[in-house]
């Protein structure tokens, strides 16, 4: 993409199969970049730290001013040189701050074990001074001051284990829950209150995959698994920039709400509408495995007003 990016200041244009290559090698290191905030979570914050950077802004204001139009002229050599050289550094000082930040995800998860470990040695030592002083003081009741130690430390290690197990799971099912509905409605449910609600004012959004029947009949049911699941991933990672609420996903139907269940006043339907504009700017640049080839496109849907939401069913 640098390269591109330069060849392109330099000569102020590019052959069409070039600038397409340029672009699609932008759109597929954002889709990177994403993928990557979406399997590691303490990665967002840090790539929000890098997209505040100057050289991040340097590097994105530059690609956005290229892609506008076909030429790229200057007043001067001068000036070309300047631009070209601030693309450069720009570059090269993102592609630094990236490498530092896998490094300080790495320095963090040494930390880490170094820190499990320290403290296992802790308690092992521990234990070790205890059993000799033992030992020493009671020489007659050492193997029953033994086997009493090694029942507790048994019985202690399970019980920690089966709490740890409780806790760990108790948060996963509240975790489901709450990505399976909104945490008011959820709480209703476990209270046993009512959870269906009248909203004066919200913005409905709906969208399918283009040509969807005819990509699905070419591909195997895995790999049609696997296209939505990038897809959805995608979106998911998305919609989280923006005050909306995901309703449901069927087949390749993706609903989503605003103003519901936290009403928004009357920004409901401008933060659906920029949701449908950056979810069809980002669909094109989502890479298929088993079709690299395929560019998708969206049919998208919105609908503003009064309505009703709520769980219905006991199962």
């Amino acid at each position: 993409e640098m390269s591109f990016g330069i060849r392109y200041q330099a000569t102020g244009k590019l052959a069409r199969k070039n600038f397409g290559k340029f672009i699609e090698q932008h759109k597929l290191s954002q889709e990177y970049l994403l993928q990557s905030e979406t399997f590691l979570s303490n990665m967002r914050d840090k790539m929000k730290e890098v997209r505040s950077g100057k050289n991040f802004k340097d590097y994105d204001e530059t690609y956005k001013a290229l892609v506008k139009g076909q030429n790229a002229t200057f007043e001067d050599d001068s000036e070309k040189v300047a631009a070209i050289l601030k693309y450069f550094k720009a570059s090269v000082g993102l592609m630094n701050n990236l490498r530092t930040t896998i490094y300080n995800i790495r320095l963090s998860m040494n930390d880490i074990i170094r820190t499990e470990i320290n403290s296992v040695d802790r308690e092992y030592i521990f234990g070790i001074i205890v059993l000799a002083v033992l030992f020493l003081i009671s020489p007659m009741i050492t193997v029953l001051i033994r086997n009493a130690v090694s029942a507790l430390q048994i019985f202690s290690a399970s019980l920690k284990s089966k709490v740890r197990d409780l806790r760990r799971e108790k948060r996963r099912s509240e975790t489901l829950i709450y990505q399976m509905l909104p945490k008011t409605v959820a709480d209703s449910l476990k209270s046993n209150k009512q959870t269906s609600e009248l909203f004066d004012s919200a913005t409905v959004c709906f969208t399918e995959i283009d040509g969807f029947k005819d990509i699905a009949r070419n591909c195997r049911p895995l790999e049609l698994f696997d296209m939505l699941n990038i897809i959805y991933k995608t979106f998911d990672a998305r919609i989280d920039s923006y005050d909306v609420y995901k309703v449901e996903t069927i087949n390749d139907s993706y609903m989503v709400a605003s103003g519901l269940p936290e009403r928004n006043g009357d920004r409901h339907a401008a933060e659906i509408a920029n949701l449908c504009i950056d979810l069809m700017f980002i669909t094109p640049g989502i890479l298929i495995q088993h079709d690299l080839n395929l560019r998708l496109k969206i049919r998208i849907g919105i609908h503003t007003g009064a309505t009703t939401a709520g769980v219905v069913g006991s199962k």
